[in-house]
Parts: C-alpha cells; sequence; structure tokens
C-alpha cells in the first residue's frame, strides 16, 4: 500500500505518546474468568445519541487487574476479519483483526506530504481531531466509524457502547485498548460512530488517538509494536524509564470479538490472556 520511513515513524511516537504506563473459541480461562459480575459503575451513555447495540450473550471477563463487561461470550471465528493476503501479521494470538502491515499510521508535521497522498487514506498527519490528552473523568473521545481509537493509561473506568471496563492502577503497568469502530455501512445520513466514556481516569496520564481502518483494513502491526516498545522504555506514566508490564485489549464492535495481550518486559514474549474468538 506505500512505503513507512520506519526511525522517522518512530521519532515522531518518541515525542508524541504520552502515557506508555500505568470456530467459536472459548475463553483461556487459566488467566482470566469468565463471570457475571459487573464493575460497580452506572451507565451513562444511554442518553448520548450513538449508534447503540448489544452484543449477543454477554458476559463478564476479568484478568489481572482488569475487567469488561457486556462482550459476547464467545464469537465464531468465521466471523472475525483475520488479516490475510497483502496484509501481514507476525504476533498472531488473536491480534490478527486488527494488526497488520502494510497498516494505516498516524505521522507528525514532518513526515513527506507525497508519502500521505500516495497512502490515499492510509496514513494522516496527528491532528486536534485524531488526538487527544484525557485530563479526567467524564472526558469523551470518539469511535468513529471506519477507525480504530487507541488509548494508552495506567488505570481507567471506561464505558463504550453499553460495554463497561475496569482497568486497575498497578505499579509498573500500563494499558493498551485497541478498539475497531463500525465497519463503514455505504449509507448516507445513517451515522453508526460511537464513544468512549473516561468514568475515572488519573489526570494527563492517557491519551486516545483515532487512526484510520481505510477500507475496513487494520492498523499498522509495526507502528503498535514501535509504541509497545515505548511503553517499556521511556513512557511518561512511569517516569522517564517506562513500565515494565503491559496489557492490550483489543475489541471489534462489528462482532464483540475480544482478545487480550501481555508483555512482561521489553522483547519478552507476547502471552494471550484471553480471547473469546480465537484459540492457540
Amino acid at each position: 500500500m506505500f512505503n513507512k520511513n520506519k526511525l522517522f515513524v518512530f521519532l515522531v511516537l518518541a515525542a508524541l505518546v504520552l502515557s506508555a504506563c500505568g470456530t467459536a473459541a472459548p475463553a483461556d480461562t487459566s488467566s482470566a474468568n469468565v463471570s457475571s459480575n459487573a464493575p460497580t459503575i452506572a451507565s451513562q451513555t444511554q442518553d448520548r445519541p450513538t449508534y447503540k447495540f448489544e452484543f449477543p450473550h454477554p458476559v463478564t471477563f476479568s484478568g489481572s487487574g482488569w475487567k469488561i463487561e457486556g462482550i459476547s461470550a464467545n464469537v465464531p471465528a468465521d466471523q472475525v476479519l483475520v488479516a490475510g493476503g497483502e496484509f501481514k501479521n507476525t504476533i498472531g494470538l488473536g491480534t490478527q483483526s486488527w494488526l497488520a502491515d502494510d497498516g494505516t499510521l498516524l505521522v507528525g508535521p514532518g513526515f513527506p506530504q507525497e508519502k500521505v497522498d500516495a497512502a490515499d487514506g492510509a496514513i494522516e498527519y496527528l491532528d486536534q481531531i485524531n488526538q487527544e490528552l484525557i485530563d479526567g473523568p467524564e472526558q469523551w473521545f470518539h469511535i468513529n466509524e471506519d477507525r480504530f481509537t487507541f488509548c494508552s493509561f495506567g488505570s481507567a473506568v471506561v464505558e463504550f457502547n453499553g460495554v463497561l471496563a475496569a482497568f486497575e492502577y498497578s505499579e509498573g503497568h500500563n494499558y493498551f485498548l485497541i478498539i475497531r469502530g463500525l465497519f463503514p455501512d455505504g449509507k448516507q445520513d445513517v451515522d453508526r460512530n460511537h464513544s468512549i466514556l473516561f468514568h475515572e481516569v488519573v489526570g494527563s496520564h492517557a491519551q486516545c488517538m483515532s487512526y484510520p481502518q481505510n477500507g475496513g483494513g487494520f492498523m499498522s502491526e509495526e507502528n503498535f509494536l514501535q509504541v509497545a516498545e515505548l511503553s517499556h522504555k521511556d513512557g511518561n506514566d512511569c517516569g522517564a524509564e517506562g513500565c515494565s508490564k503491559l496489557t492490550s485489549v483489543f475489541v471489534d464492535l462489528n462482532t464483540g470479538a475480544l482478545t487480550v495481550l501481555t508483555q512482561q518486559q521489553l522483547n519478552a514474549p507476547w502471552n494471550l490472556a484471553l480471547s473469546n474468538w480465537f484459540m492457540k
């Protein structure tokens, strides 16, 4: 799709990422649990205009320091978009529905305009619309149709499409939350945008960015790995040296697919903590 200047993208991310710490497949219950207990917070999105729906057979998944209520218990794997063909995913472990290369990018103002133009919507410049620092509770960010929302934080309680998710603070631990918005429906005047509401968050220690899906594609896996490296090495939430631990939560609004990965340290293996659609 396009050629990426790897060093430039890495340097842009180093300057811009502010919060680097803090078949139907059954869930992998070795490190996560399914329960009926919900995060102790009432929904506040019911009166906000949005294209809202309920996922079938919703349950609560929980793991080390996190809990997500309202996602489907199981999602048939054949319903989930998986990278293939020109799109390559190397992590695996259920990330194939969100991450692949060549995938979409957000870049800084010095990135060559001709490369942005040649990418045909797969690369966007960072601006005040597609990135935002989350300074406190009751703050919204968008999960637009045909876009990904990528949030990074040390702890938060969030809500989207009626799903409630709680991520507890733990020293040396950061969270990524990556949500695929609804695929474009090609219909005028049908607004399928969503929002994510932060009920609780440590002020100035969370950031959200909105990546293009570019017609139902994928986020750049290389970009994701670069941001994960920053989280471990020099993310501001854990001071200048970053956080050792990282939990990455992937959600697809189209299917209710959920995957949770953990990484204990930079260059350590990724561990599949839970997936409701993917089985190793």
